[in-house]
Order: structure tokens, then C-alpha cells, then sequence
């Protein structure tokens, strides 16, 4: 079948857009960036997420309509929607919005801190894993810091110990309980971590795959 054309911006032909769907197949969210960091934030939400009938433009609801701040959906469950953002917070912090239907739960005023801003660290990373599970990783100082959090309320629940350098690549699913993460530093190029998250979050990581050069 053709494809089928359900968003423009004829108006801005240098808008670029990110599209993130989310894990219930309800929303489909759309990140828009011209040029700078901040973006523009839109979504849609399906009445049958299983069976959409698409046939043409998507009826796109807003929620950041100024490039004011640099805003990433992470997750939700049912309307309450959890975001990165760095509005009025340059170090970022773990938001939540109540009810993203209601255009008044949207506004900047009603947001919910659910990991507040760190005053020092950046908050680069969030990864729901496990269904109540986030997997953050802050940058602090010239290297990052991983770690365990609950989705619930954002508490801290273990660190993940590193060594100094820097982690270049994750991945993790939310319906799943593992996780891969990829280390470098000017000693090692490349290690590939696997985390298996059980019952009581005791596990360790374990080298998955490990970079070796020649004669090192």
C-alpha cells in the first residue's frame, strides 16, 4: 500500500522531526528541531491502538509549542507521561505529566518533578526497564555515573559501579528485565555490559563483549 501522510509542516520546510511511539501503541509522539538543541513537542493519541484507522493527517495536540527547552518523552502509563526535559533547568530532571489529554495538566505549571534537577551533574539518560524500573545516567565531572531508580517516585534504589569514562551506547526494553550498555576510555575501547535485573536488584553486570586491540 502507498504510504500515507500524517504530518507536515509545509510552512517550516526546515522543521526536522524525531517520532517516538509509545509501548501501549496509544501515542505516537513527534519531537520537532530546527537547527538549535530545543524542540517543539506534538502528539496523538489513537482511539484503537490495536486496529488505527489512518487515512490521512493526524490530529497533532500540543504540549511544547516554543523552542524553549530541550524535552524527550521516556515513557507512560495510561495519560500520566514521564519526559526529560531542561525547562528553566539546564541540567535536566525527570518530569511528569498527570494527564496529557487535558491541555491544563500540559501547562509547565502542573509538570511533577520525579527525579528534580541535580545541582551539579547533568541528567543525560532515562530508560524504563522491568515495567517500574529506570536505568539514568548522569554526566559528572569529565565521566558518567549509572544507576537504578524506581518509576513510581524516582528514588534511588543502587549504583552501578564504572570505572572513569564514558558509557557510548544503551539498550533495554521496558517489558524486558536486561540491559546492555557499552563502556569506553582511553584504556579500553570498547567493553559491552550485560545487566540482568532480578527480583531483588542484586545482580552485577558482566562483560557481554569485550574490545581488545592487537598486541595490547
Amino acid at each position: 500500500p502507498d504510504d500515507i501522510l500524517v504530518y507536515e509542516r509545509p510552512d517550516k520546510p526546515h522543521y526536522r522531526f524525531s517520532v517516538l511511539m509509545s509501548d501501549c501503541g496509544q501515542y505516537l509522539h513527534v519531537h520537532t528541531n530546527e537547527g538549535g538543541e530545543n524542540n517543539l513537542w506534538h502528539f496523538h493519541r489513537f482511539d484503537q491502538p490495536l486496529r488505527p484507522n489512518i487515512t490521512g493527517p493526524l490530529r497533532m495536540e500540543p504540549v511544547i509549542e516554543e523552542f524553549v527547552s530541550d524535552n524527550f518523552y521516556i515513557a507512560n502509563d495510561g495519560e500520566r507521561t514521564y519526559f526529560r526535559t531542561n525547562f528553566k533547568t539546564p541540567n535536566n530532571r525527570l518530569a511528569v505529566i498527570e494527564k496529557i489529554t487535558n491541555p491544563d495538566s500540559r501547562h509547565h505549571s502542573k509538570w511533577i518533578d520525579l527525579i528534580p534537577e541535580h545541582p551539579h551533574d547533568v541528567l543525560e539518560t532515562v530508560m524504563p526497564v522491568r515495567q517500574d524500573i529506570l536505568v539514568t545516567s548522569y554526566i559528572h565531572d569529565v565521566s558518567h555515573r549509572l544507576s537504578l531508580r524506581r518509576l513510581t517516585d524516582g528514588s534511588l534504589i543502587k549504583e552501578i559501579e564504572l570505572p572513569l569514562g564514558a558509557l557510548t551506547g544503551f539498550s533495554g526494553e521496558r517489558q524486558q528485565d536486561e540491559i546492555f550498555y557499552k563502556f569506553t576510555s582511553f584504556l579500553m575501547p570498547g567493553i559491552i555490559y550485560h545487566l540482568k535485573l532480578d527480583a531483588e536488584l542484586k545482580n552485577e553486570p558482566t562483560i557481554f563483549r569485550e574490545s581488545k586491540p592487537a598486541g595490547f
